[in-house]
C-alpha cells in the first residue's frame, strides 16, 4: 500500500479533474513547469490552420470516405509507407491473391448448382470449408497456435470426432433505401472443441456463406437447399471425408496432422430454424418440432407482431410444466418425413396439405432432410438448439415479463419516470456504458414499448439492465408489498437469465436450469400471464435438454457482432453481379487477416492494445517500485486490460480476489494499467469492505485512500456501482456470489 500524498499532484496527470488547468501545476518528480508545454502548444497553433485546409483540399479529391476511414488510411501510411501497388486494378489483384494461395482441397472460393423454384438452376458462391480451414491451420499467426493448442489438449480421432457447429442468420445492412435488396444470409462454422471462451470470439467463426436473401428464396426449400448443399460440399468432399479418414492439415512447420469431425449441432434463431428444417412453426397443427404433443393454443392478446421474428404473438404456451411434454426422438421425425415422401405421390395436393399441417412438416425434394448423403449424420433433435438471447433478450421473454411487471407497478407508482432517475445513480462497467439504458425509459420509448405490449430495446441493452430493474424490485417494491405476484415472477425469469448466461460456460447443471425454468413458468402463471406467454416461453424447457446433450449452450452474441464484418462490405456493394463471390472474397480477407494478428486469441490477463508509457507515468512506477526509471520499450500502458472474467478499463471498479480476507474478494478502483518487463498491473485504490447481502448479492464498502499495486492476474471482473458520500455498493456477477 502507498499513502495518498505521495501520489497526488503525480496521478493528476493521470487523471486530471475538470477545473484543474496545466499552466498552474509542477510535476513533482520532473519539476518542470507545465506553463512550457502551453508555450509550444501556442506556437504550433499558428500552423495549424494552414495543415487543416491541406487537409480539406485533399479530402475533396477524393471518393467519399469517412472521417474514421480516411483518418485511419493516412495514420497508417504516415507509419507505414505507401504500398508500391496501389491502383484500383491492384487491390482487386491484392483480394484474389491471397484467396488464390490456399487451394489444398480445391478453390478456396467455389460455386455450387442450386435447384431453383422453377425447375432451372443457378450458381450460389460459397466457401470451400476444407480449404478455409487447411489455410488457417497453416498460416502462422493467433488462430494457428489456439487451434493446435486445442488439437493437442484434446485430439481428434476417429472415435471421438471434433463436432461442427453451424449459424445461419439474416444480416441486415441496415440502410433503409437498399435494406431489403441487401439483406443477406450469413453461415458461419466452428467447432465445439474450441471451447466456451474461444466461442465467444468473433474471429473463432467462420463464413462460409453470404448470399443475398433476395437469391436464396429463389431456391427450391430456400435456406434449408442451401444450408444441406453447405454441408454436403464438406461431408461430401471428393477428396476428404472428415467422419471416416479425416482431413489432413499442414501446421505452419510443415509437419501435418489429421482432423476429424462431425456435424455438432446448429445453433439459430426460431426464423433460420424454421427455414432450416423445413419446419412450418406457427402455421402448424404441431408448433414445436422437438415435442409430440401440442402444449400451444392460439387466443387473442395485445401484443404486436412488428418484429421480423419467429414467433407469433397469439401462440401461446398452453402447458406449464417441463413434465407435461412428450418429447420427440431422431428417429420420430426422420420416419415422419419419409411417411410424408411416401405419400406424395399416393395422396392429391389438399391431403397431403393436411399430413404436412398436421406434422408441422414442409416437404420439398431439396431439403436438408431429404439429403441421402447426409441422412447418416442428421439428428434433428440432437441438432437443434435454440438460441437463448433471442429466446430471452431480443424481443423475446424477458421484454414481455419486464413490461407486465412494470404496467403493474404503475398502478402503484410512475414506474417509468422513477426507472428512469434510478438507472443514472449506477455507474456500468466501460465496456457497457454504449448501452445508455436510462435513455430506455424516454416519453418515446415508453410510448413505442406500451404500442408494443413488449419493452423494446436491445439484446445488449436488456441484459445490461436487468441487474438494476432486480436489485429495484428487490429493495424497494417487495419490502412495499406491491405486485407481490409480479416482482416474483420478474426476479425468477431474471434468475434463469443469469443461469442461461452461466450455461454457456458449462457452470450449470441441466436439472438446476429445468428446476428454475419450470418455477419461473409457474410464477408466470400465478401473475395471470397465460394469455402472453408466447412459444418462446416454451422454449426455456428445451435449453435444460440443450445443456445434457452438449454440457453447455453456445449464444448468439458473438455471431450478432460478426454480421458487422458482412454489413462492412454489404453497404457499398452496388454492382448486383457477382454480388455473393465478390462480398464473400472481402470477407474471408479480413477474417483471414484477423485470424494471423498474434493477439486476436489472446486470452491471458494483460494490456489491450498496449502502447509505450509517458515519462510522467514511468517516473512514478520506478517510484513506487523503487527503481530506476524505465525506458519506453520496457514500460507500457492502455486504457484497457484483460482480468480473469472480461476486460477492465481504466476508471472501473473491480472485484480483486481476496483470499486470505473476510471475503473471497475485495473491490479497488482502477487508476491506471501498466506492464514492467514481464509484470502486468495497475495502480488502484483500494476500498473497505462493510457488509455483504446474500439475497440481492450487493456489497458495501467505504471509499479508502490506500493506493496498491494489483497484479492482472487477481483482478476478477468489473462490476457495475452506485456511489454516495460515504459508501460504495457494488453489484456482484452471478459467477463470484457466495
Amino acid at each position: 500500500m502507498f499513502p495518498k500524498s505521495i501520489l497526488t499532484q503525480h496521478m493528476l496527470f493521470l487523471c486530471p479533474p475538470a477545473s484543474w488547468t496545466m499552466a498552474n501545476q509542477k510535476c513533482v518528480f520532473c519539476g518542470h513547469c507545465a506553463f512550457s508545454f502551453l508555450a509550444f502548444n501556442v506556437a504550433m497553433s499558428g500552423q495549424r490552420p494552414a495543415k487543416l485546409q491541406k487537409l480539406n483540399d485533399f479530402r475533396r479529391k477524393l471518393p467519399q470516405v469517412s472521417h474514421t476511414a480516411l483518418a485511419a488510411v493516412c495514420e497508417e501510411i504516415a507509419k507505414e509507407g505507401l504500398p508500391e501497388a496501389h491502383r484500383r486494378k491492384d487491390v482487386k489483384d491484392a483480394v484474389d491473391q491471397e484467396l488464390g494461395h490456399w487451394n489444398a482441397y480445391g478453390p478456396l472460393l467455389t460455386t455450387s448448382q442450386v435447384q431453383a423454384l422453377d425447375g432451372g438452376t443457378f450458381p450460389l458462391a460459397h466457401i470451400n470449408f476444407l480449404s478455409y480451414i487447411h489455410a488457417l491451420v497453416k498460416t502462422p499467426g493467433g488462430y494457428s497456435t489456439m487451434f493446435l493448442e486445442k488439437h493437442a489438449a484434446n485430439p481428434s480421432s476417429y472415435e471421438a470426432p471434433w463436432e461442427l457447429l453451424i449459424y445461419s442468420d439474416e444480416v441486415d445492412p441496415g440502410h433503409l433505401a437498399t435494406r431489403d435488396a441487401k439483406k443477406t444470409w450469413g453461415v458461419y462454422v466452428s467447432f465445439m472443441q474450441l471451447g466456451p471462451v474461444m466461442l465467444s470470439k468473433e474471429a473463432s467463426w467462420h463464413t462460409i456463406l453470404s448470399a443475398r436473401s433476395s437469391v436464396v428464396s429463389q431456391a427450391s426449400s430456400s435456406l434449408s437447399q442451401v444450408v444441406r448443399l453447405l454441408l454436403e460440399s464438406i461431408f461430401g468432399h471428393p477428396q476428404a471425408q472428415p467422419h471416416l479418414s479425416g482431413v489432413v492439415l499442414q501446421c505452419p512447420n510443415g509437419t501435418s496432422f489429421r482432423l476429424w469431425f462431425k456435424i455438432g449441432f446448429m445453433i439459430q434463431d426460431g426464423g433460420a430454424q424454421k427455414f432450416c428444417w423445413s419446419y412450418k412453426g406457427d402455421s402448424a397443427t404441431k408448433y414445436c418440432m422437438l415435442c409430440r404433443n401440442n402444449g400451444f393454443t392460439t387466443v387473442t392478446t395485445n401484443l404486436t407482431h412488428q418484429e421480423e421474428d419467429e414467433d407469433s404473438s397469439n401462440v401461446v404456451c398452453q402447458l406449464t410444466k417441463l413434465n407435461q411434454l412428450v418429447l420427440c426422438s431422431d428417429v420420430d421425425i426422420l420416419h415422419s418425413w419419409d411417411r410424408l415422401t411416401a405419400k406424395k405421390s399416393t395422396c392429391n395436393a389438399s391431403d397431403f396439405q393436411l399430413r404436412q399441417q398436421a406434422t408441422g412438416l414442409v416437404r420439398g425434394e431439396m431439403a436438408l432432410l431429404h439429403s441421402t448423403l447426409l441422412r447418416p449424420f442428421l439428428q434433428p433433435c440432437k441438432q437443434f438448439m435454440h438460441d437463448w438471447m433471442h429466446c430471452c433478450c431480443a424481443s423475446g421473454i424477458m421484454n414481455i415479463v419486464l413490461f407486465l411487471t412494470f404496467q403493474k407497478l404503475q398502478q402503484h407508482m410512475p414506474i417509468w419516470t422513477e426507472m428512469a432517475a434510478y438507472c443514472t445513480f449506477w455507474i456500468l462497467p466501460h465496456s457497457l456504458q454504449s448501452c445508455k439504458v436510462q435513455h430506455l425509459f424516454s416519453a418515446k420509448k415508453v410510448e413505442s414499448s406500451k404500442a408494443a405490449g413488449r419493452f423494446k430495446c436491445s439484446g445488449a441493452e436488456m441484459l445490461t439492465l436487468l441487474p438494476i430493474v432486480t436489485y429495484f424490485i428487490q429493495t424497494i417494491c417487495l419490502p412495499a408489498g406491491i405486485a407481490i405476484l409480479e416482482c416474483t415472477a420478474f426476479l425468477q425469469m431474471a434468475k434463469v437469465v443469469e443461469l442461461l448466461r452461466q450455461a454457456d460456460f458449462g457452470r450449470v447443471h441441466h436439472n438446476t436450469l429445468a428446476q428454475e425454468v419450470d418455477e419461473a413458468l409457474a410464477c408466470c402463471v400465478k401473475a395471470k400471464w397465460q394469455s402472453h406467454m408466447i412459444r418462446k416461453f416454451h422454449w426455456l424447457w428445451h435449453m435444460s435438454q440443450h445443456v445434457k446433450n452438449h454440457t453447455h449452450l453456445v449464444s448468439c452474441w458473438c455471431m450478432e457482432r460478426k454480421h458487422k464484418t458482412i454489413s462492412r462490405f454489404v453497404k457499398p456493394k452496388k454492382d448486383p453481379t457477382s454480388f455473393e463471390s465478390s462480398v464473400l472474397s472481402e470477407v474471408i480477407n479480413q477474417e483471414m487477416f484477423l485470424c494471423k494478428q498474434p493477439n486476436t486469441f489472446l486470452v491471458a490477463c494483460g494490456l489491450c492494445q498496449p502502447y509505450k508509457a509517458p515519462l510522467k507515468l514511468r517516473q512514478l512506477v520506478a517510484h513506487l517500485l523503487q527503481i530506476p526509471i524505465p525506458s519506453p520499450q520496457d514500460c507500457q500502458t492502455s486504457l484497457q486490460a484483460r482480468c480473469q472474467f472480461g476486460t477492465c478499463a481504466k476508471g472501473d471498479v473491480v472485484l480483486v480476489a481476496s483470499p486470505h480476507g473476510l471475503q473471497p474478494w475485495t473491490a479497488a478502483h482502477v487508476w491506471v494499467h501498466f506492464t514492467m518487463g514481464t509484470t502486468s498491473c495497475c495502480i488502484a485504490a483500494a476500498w473497505e469492505f462493510s457488509n455483504y447481502d446474500h439475497t440481492t448479492h450487493v456489497a458495501s464498502w467505504k471509499k479508502s485512500e490506500q493506493i496498491f499495486l494489483c497484479n492482472h492476474v487477481d483482478i476478477l471482473a468489473p462490476v457495475t456501482y452506485s456511489m454516495s458520500k460515504e459508501v460504495v455498493k457494488t453489484m456482484v456477477p452471478y459467477n463470484l456470489r457466495q
